[in-house]
């Protein structure tokens, strides 16, 4: 999910929103795909479920 900087993503093309569909989370608008977006300029993501180590 992006936090911060999502308009320095590419346009989210139909292919990915079709995955997003299926997986549920079209409902989200922050929400990507790693493997479809492609950065342009700065931009804070999160994952969630994946804790740093303390």
């Amino acid at each position: 999910m992006m936090r911060d900087g999502g308009r320095n993503l590419s346009v989210k093309s139909s292919k990915e929103s079709q995955r997003l569909f299926l997986g549920m989370k079209a409902k989200e608008p922050r929400t990507r795909l790693a493997c479809q977006a492609r950065l342009v300029g700065d931009a804070v993501a999160e994952r969630r479920g994946v804790y740093a180590d303390t």
